[in-house]
């Protein structure tokens, strides 16, 4: 499978995300439609200072991951750009399956073995620039780990990091197949958002619902600087994750403002 749009590839990086920002602003004649927006990829055989979520660290390895950042220069508002995490954890998750196995997308940004144990074996982190209501630029950036890397995890993270090797009885593929793999389905996930944003949201979401076996666990969340403890019910319509609260009340959180930690002891033992 032929990637749709060149991939820069570099040795070593401190974070493809930035690299992402710095090219695809310095090569902006040189952006090529993926899903019918500009775009640039940048993908590197390791990285120094990878991150997730909150600025958690990556782990990042040569020779055991795919880091792959895409560019984007789209005519969006702020809500559909939104939906890039959803919409990359997807194409990322699609990517991923092989035989009978896919892995679990926990909301709101991590591909998960789906053994139950909660370990992370992908994460996509979204970062945009608005400017005059539109966004402006954004990166998705893609983190998968394809193999354990030589030796093992570390150990700081062995107990809850896992390998797209474990889904199937395949060698997973090399990085640069991966990305071309994501970037396929990508662009698909692009050109929906792009053209009929409202109906490529609600489809997302029940997608989502669909590939996520979150539900029914308990979760905790941070609020008003409390933490919260309840039960995850559903993938919200608005992309936000739909808890019941012992109360019997049930409210809804959002990625930008709380963290949720999934009870990985309930998820081994389903």
């Amino acid at each position: 499978m032929e990637a749709l749009l060149p991939v820069l590839v570099l040795d070593t990086v401190p974070s493809t995300n930035d690299v992402a920002f710095a090219e695809g602003r310095a090569r902006l004649a040189e952006l090529r439609p993926l899903g019918g927006v500009p775009a640039l990829a940048v993908r590197a055989e390791r990285q120094t200072a990878g991150r997730g979520r909150g600025g958690r660290e990556w782990s990042s390895p040569a020779g055991s991951g795919l880091y792959l950042s895409l560019y984007l220069r789209p005519s969006w508002t702020p809500r559909q750009a939104a939906w890039l995490t959803l919409a990359a954890g997807l194409a990322t998750r699609a990517a991923c399956a092989f035989g009978p196995s896919a892995p679990d997308l926990k909301w709101p940004n991590d591909l998960l073995v789906p053994d139950g144990s909660g370990r992370k074996l992908g994460g996509i982190l979204v970062e945009t620039r608005t400017q005059g209501g539109h966004v402006e630029e954004a990166v998705v950036g893609i983190g998968v780990n394809l193999v354990p890397p030589d030796g093992g995890f570390a150990p700081g993270i062995a107990a809850i990091a896992g390998s797209v090797a474990e889904l199937g009885n395949t060698v997973p593929p090399s990085a640069e197949r991966m990305a071309a793999r994501i970037l396929a389905a990508l662009a698909s996930e692009l050109a929906a958002l792009d053209q009929r944003p409202a109906a490529a949201a609600a489809e997302l979401v029940a997608r989502a619902r669909n590939a996520s076996s979150l539900w029914g666990r308990t979760v905790c969340f941070e609020r008003g600087g409390a933490l919260v403890t309840g039960t995850a019910r559903t993938w919200a319509d608005d992309g936000g994750l739909e808890i019941a609260l012992p109360n019997g009340a049930t409210t809804v959180v959002h990625a930008g403002d709380v963290t949720v930690t999934w009870d990985r002891a309930a998820g081994a033992a389903s």
